[in-house]
């Protein structure tokens, strides 16, 4: 079946997508909006589909799942001063470089009592599934944040914390607590932080932060 429009890499945008105008065995020539052409290797672009532009909260329900149409969807969001977009069980959040009004207290029980299906994508309902699975399963859970440089790793292990402390403890104990662990940051940050391109305090190690429940939280 012959390509009719495809994603292609663009230096700037990162993916654009364009109209194939010739094709062989190996090479494919593609004009832009402008009308320009490029020409790639069939193995560099991707088949473009209008369904893909749907902007979704869950990119798992795309059509289609490759890296064109992630950095659009989480571009879109992103625009829309989304930061969180969920793929499956995991989620994917965009630095907004800016502090956001969406980690108050008072989201923590809606958070705790909604399907997150019904409310916005946020590092909340990821805490809340792993404090309901290690009441409901009684086994171990874990959290794993990753990211580059920069990403905002250490801020997304707050938020996690903060949610967990609270629903775990009460009133100051939990602010207390939460506060506790954080404490350690810039202790193992002396060890082994750096300046990079993209962060001044760039950790250059992994950190592990384990958290013991009783049956009472």
């Amino acid at each position: 079946m012959e390509i009719s429009h495809v994603w292609y890499p663009e230096e700037v945008e990162g993916w654009e997508h364009g109209t194939v105008v010739a094709e062989d065995e190996k090479m494919v020539t593609v004009t832009d909006a402008d009308g320009d052409e490029h020409v790639f290797k069939r193995s560099a672009v991707f088949t473009f589909h209008e369904a893909n532009m749907r902007v979704l909260q869950d990119m798992i329900g795309l059509p289609e799942l490759h890296e064109a149409t992630l950095l659009h969807n989480l571009r879109a969001r992103y625009e829309q001063d989304q930061i969180y977009t969920y793929i499956g069980p995991m989620i994917v959040s965009v630095n907004p470089y800016q502090r956001l009004p969406i980690y108050g207290e008072e989201l923590i029980p809606t958070y705790q009592s909604k399907p997150k299906e019904e409310l916005p994508p946020h590092l909340f309902a990821i805490a809340q599934r792993a404090f309901h699975n290690l009441k409901t399963l009684n086994q171990s859970q874990s959290v794993v944040i990753s990211g580059e440089s920069g990403a905002g790793k250490t801020e997304a292990t707050k938020v996690v914390l903060k949610f967990l402390t609270t629903v775990a403890s009460s009133g100051s104990t939990a602010k207390d607590l939460a506060s506790r662990i954080l404490a350690t940051n810039p202790v193992l940050e002396s060890f082994g932080n750096a300046k990079t391109t993209r962060n001044n305090n760039s950790s250059r190690f992994g950190k592990f932060i384990k958290i013991a429940f009783d049956k009472s939280g």
